[in-house]
């Protein structure tokens, strides 16, 4: 089993029958399988009566996720694909980011685990967004935001529910987009919508400290961040209700886009 996303690939060894279904499901659609002569990374699989186990090959089988639960071992093993992906990406970052299109400009929402971005991601696809990312939002060198459309993923009664776009009416977008603004938003029960204008200087190192290869790239993360911040406005305000927000933030958007002072150049 060869899969490829964005000019990277892996290769799962071993018998995938049985969890090869439950592999692709819990990995984005960008991953698609492909006729590969080599791959970039390899991955074992081993099972016996007692459940299945992913191993990373490179020099030495190391174990990544011990014997469990088919579902359980999918969900670890493409996880831990998606760590390897978005520090091994050509010529693009990736942020800790949910990110939506509203009339073809990408809004970014950079944030931490339980700050809110789904729960906000989901507002504004009700309010006639495209979807770009839940979690993971991938930005190449000339600004644009990549369509990488996982399952959304909210916690309800302790537990993981996977929502996949389509069962929430959402459309993904086509293809990359400009980049229109960036908001650093965080969830406050008793917050008021406020937003002030970032520095640059404020804004780069926000997006960095959300970028994934930050450490790894620190020059590839350096220039694609500069560059957003010199051509993107970015805002930043907690926020208490989803709804109240997403029409502010969509508002700003239709304002600054009138204005002329959004949009990176497409190409």
């Amino acid at each position: 089993m060869r899969l490829s996303a964005l000019g990277r690939s892996v290769e799962i060894l071993g018998d995938v029958t049985g969890l090869e279904q439950l592999l692709q499901q819990a990995m984005a659609p960008v991953w698609t399988p492909q006729v590969l002569d080599e791959v970039d990374k390899a991955y074992r699989l081993k099972r016996d009566g007692e459940g299945w186990a992913a191993l990373d090959v490179g020099g030495e089988e190391e174990f990544l996720v011990a014997l469990g639960p088919a579902e359980l071992v999918a969900e670890m093993l493409a996880l831990e694909i998606e760590r390897w992906w978005c520090d091994a990406l050509p010529d693009k970052v990736v942020l800790h980011a949910g990110a939506v299109a509203i009339e073809g400009l990408a809004i970014l929402l950079p944030g931490r685990g339980g700050a809110g971005k789904t729960t906000l991601v989901r507002e504004l696809l009700r309010r006639g967004g495209e979807y770009l990312s839940d979690d993971h939002a991938v930005i190449d060198l000339s600004g644009r935001v990549w369509p990488y459309p996982t399952d959304l993923k909210s916690l309800e009664g302790g537990q993981v529910v996977r929502l996949p776009p389509k069962t929430i009416g959402a459309r993904v977008a086509g293809g990359p987009l400009p980049l229109g603004l960036i908001v650093a938003t965080e969830y406050q029960e008793t917050a008021r919508w406020t937003p002030r204008e970032m520095s640059p200087g404020e804004a780069a190192a926000f997006l960095l400290a959300h970028t994934f290869s930050a450490a790894s790239r620190p020059e590839l993360a350096m220039t694609i961040t500069t560059a957003l911040v010199a051509s993107c406005s970015a805002l930043r305000s907690p926020r208490s209700e989803a709804g109240t927000a997403a029409a502010e933030i969509i508002t700003e958007l239709q304002q600054r886009r009138r204005g002329g002072s959004v949009g990176m150049t497409d190409g």
